[in-house]
């Protein structure tokens, strides 16, 4: 069973999608949801982590858990900021928390774009202790699809 469920929030772009696919699972009563958002570390920051940055990942937490908490009123829900490389700080957290599940969203590169840029859904489904479930908004796979079509079209 899925009790211990870490849902890795990037942004509210991910967020809307992970809620969605969340809201179409049966979860048991006793779930524990565990949001977390990592603040990376930064070259431009002298003190890292930022109390802004802390803040602004605070605010996108409470947003999120309140709309799990609203689509789960049985489950417990709470909120976690991570400091570190992300795919790395989800990995030790899914390993100390001793999680079931870790849900994350996908930008759903590809090729060049995700060698080059990295890649943390990848990074957390190939060293994940457990089960993953990565989620592309939908936006984001029409957008894939139409550069496929485009640059595979001749003129």
């Amino acid at each position: 069973m899925l009790s211990r469920v870490i849902i890795a929030i990037e942004d509210t772009k991910f967020a809307q999608a992970i809620e969605k696919q969340l809201s179409q699972i049966k979860w048991s009563d006793s779930t524990v949801f565990r949001v977390v958002h990592v603040i990376e570390p930064s070259d431009t920051l002298l003190a890292w982590p930022s109390e802004e940055l802390r803040a602004e990942a605070m605010v996108l937490l409470d947003s999120i858990a309140s709309n799990l908490r609203r689509l789960f009123p049985n489950a417990h829900v709470e909120e976690v900021v991570l400091n570190g490389h992300a795919g790395e700080a989800i990995i030790e957290d899914a390993v100390s928390w001793k999680a079931d599940l870790v849900v994350a969203g996908s930008h759903g590169k590809r090729g060049v774009r995700r060698f080059m840029l990295g890649s943390v859904a990848a990074a957390i489904s190939n060293n994940s202790p457990c089960s993953v479930l990565i989620i592309r908004p939908e936006h984001e796979a029409n957008k894939e699809e139409q550069l496929a079509v485009s640059e595979g079209a001749s003129v």
